[in-house]
């Protein structure tokens, strides 16, 4: 996946708000007095995917009233809107429920900036129950984007939690011209207990923004109860007590070894192990440098893998140049360097026999990035995919063929723009996924669809992995980062695709398992997670425990 992308894909918008005393509200009537049905066997994300598609008619205990809208300079009354919500729980987490009507979508953000005019929602909770509400209790925020939407999973006024947890989403319908918002959170606190612990005496208030504009402190704020600076009026959660539902879980004798690399100790991070069979986690390297797109080797001793001074999207041209193929062993120990140029290396990717490293390498010299091949020990470098004359056209093309992984024959899975090269730079791109040897011939297009944008390839015998972002977009701009992104699987011959994961957060990086029967992926959903599921989707949890700040990640 480019690099640039996934910075972006990953990013948690923290916002600092704050929030005046409103007066003249009224407390909430409901419809139901019970929440759930008790006989339920389905977990609330089987039961209500979050999607920011909300049915109220499957609910109970609908709440509904008029809410006003206070201007946040002058602190006087602008305007109406009408609320609707409802909570449901089962036996470890809780769904949550939110419309209101809103005519107009203030949607405006900058990657420079952050929020230019935005609408959001933030759910506020009291988890000591001492009637105030305090700076260390939970948050959870949700962003309105053009497109899309970011979650934020907060512990602090500004903090984004060192565990991430939870899922939510916003959406506009525009026909109906009203937000539909959902979350489903754990009931429990994470190991760090950075979030709320909620129980039936939890007390919560949900908070929404209109035209928020954080440049000029300008826009439109309501909040469902409040009464002076006391959260005593805040209405409880009404949690039901239900019966424990039994749950897909993380197989005990799953085989070989993860590495990843994760910023949850140091902000250019660091390599890890975890070990899948005892669900231990060990640190790798313990330096400054920025490590990335790693690869384990087949005998699982050595690890290759891009380092620079700085990550990516932050460093200077002068760094990006600086970026090269380094390996490590699996001890730390034999740290070395591999390539040393003024070009862009990286995504390097081990041979069956762990005797070659494949690799990305963007140069201006061939218009756009290719890939190359060397010894483990970085010498024998050949280019394996550059073609001068993609097309018989007067123009300069710009060829970008990246991501390169080995398949068990020897076969080497990338992606490529071959045949919708462009004559712009990164004017408007579409990547596909196909095979090659690694004489750079028998080339062989996968991936079929037209106007997508597909990443990270990975592959056996029969198959190719790999992510998706279906849409015509340029892949390096907003809104396109923050669109939901697929997980695909295709045959190697052509002949057709799976889409394996299609929800609305961003799923990327997959990779199988060595048995071949599991996918491990990345959801990025505010924080980034790895989740591992059945080849045919089944999702069975939180792969690596208690770390969502990852990066990239293998497995052999």
């Amino acid at each position: 996946m480019n690099i640039i992308l996934r910075a972006i894909s990953i990013i948690a918008i923290s916002i600092i708000v704050t929030f005046f005393l409103f007066s003249g509200c009224e407390k909430g009537g409901s419809d139901d007095d019970s929440n759930s049905d008790p006989s339920e066997d389905r977990t609330l994300a089987e039961r209500f995917p979050v999607d920011g598609v909300i049915d109220f008619s499957a609910l109970s205990g609908v709440n509904l009233k008029e809410v006003e809208f206070i201007d946040i300079v002058s602190l006087v009354p602008h305007h109406t809107s009408t609320l609707k919500w409802a909570l449901v729980n089962d036996d470890k987490e809780l769904y949550i429920a939110i419309e209101w009507t809103d005519d107009d979508h203030n949607s405006e953000y900058s990657l420079a900036s952050g929020m230019v005019d935005n609408d959001f929602i933030q759910i506020m909770i009291d988890n000591n129950y001492n009637g105030t509400y305090e700076n260390d209790e939970d948050k959870k925020h949700l962003i309105s984007a053009s497109v899309s939407s970011l979650y934020g999973d907060s512990n602090k006024l500004g903090v984004d939690d060192e565990i991430g947890d939870g899922v939510g989403c916003l959406k506009y319908h525009e026909t109906a011209q009203k937000y539909q918002a959902e979350y489903i959170v754990p009931l429990e606190s994470d190991i760090n207990n950075q979030d709320a612990v909620i129980t039936s005496a939890t007390r919560y208030n949900i908070s929404l923004a209109d035209h928020y504009e954080p440049a000029d402190a300008t826009g439109y704020f309501t909040m469902l109860i409040f009464e002076d600076t006391n959260t005593s009026e805040w209405p409880t959660v009404p949690l039901v007590d239900v019966e424990p539902i039994e749950r897909l879980t993380i197989p005990d004798d799953l085989l070989g070894l993860v590495i990843f690399t994760s910023n949850h100790e140091h902000s250019n991070g660091e390599i890890y192990s975890f070990n899948p069979g005892t669900r231990a986690v060990t640190r790798i390297t313990n330096n400054d440098m920025y490590e990335g797109t790693i690869s384990l080797s087949h005998n699982r001793d050595m690890i290759a893998f891009l380092g620079a001074p700085e990550k990516i999207e932050n460093a200077s041209d002068e760094d990006i140049k600086k970026s090269e193929i380094y390996v490590i062993n699996i001890d730390g120990t034999g740290l070395a360097k591999l390539t040393d140029n003024e070009y862009l290396d990286g995504h390097p990717a081990w041979s069956p026999d762990d005797t070659k490293i494949v690799y990305g390498c963007y140069s201006p010299l061939y218009f756009g990035a290719h890939i190359m091949m060397m010894n483990k020990d970085g010498s024998g470098k050949v280019d394996v995919t550059y073609q001068s004359e993609p097309k018989a056209r007067d123009d300069v093309y710009w060829i970008d063929e990246m991501d390169p992984e080995f398949l068990p024959d020897g076969r080497i899975v990338f992606k490529t723009n071959r045949d919708f090269a462009y004559t712009t730079f990164r004017e408007h791109e579409y990547l596909y996924i196909a095979v090659m040897n690694t004489a750079g011939g028998n080339y062989q297009r996968i991936s079929a669809t037209y106007n997508v944008v597909d990443h990270d390839p990975i592959g056996n015998l029969t198959d190719s992995l790999f992510e998706r972002l279906p849409a015509d977009e340029n892949y390096l701009e907003l809104p396109g980062a923050l669109l939901p992104w697929q997980i695909v699987e295709a045959k190697l011959d052509g002949s057709g695709e799976t889409i394996i994961v299609n929800d609305v957060f961003v799923n990327w990086l997959p990779v199988y398992d060595p048995s071949g029967q599991y996918v491990v992926y990345f959801r990025a959903c505010g924080y980034t997670e790895a989740r591992l599921m059945t080849r045919q989707g089944r999702d069975l949890g939180r792969f690596i425990p208690n770390i969502t700040k990852l990066d990239y990640l293998d497995w052999k």
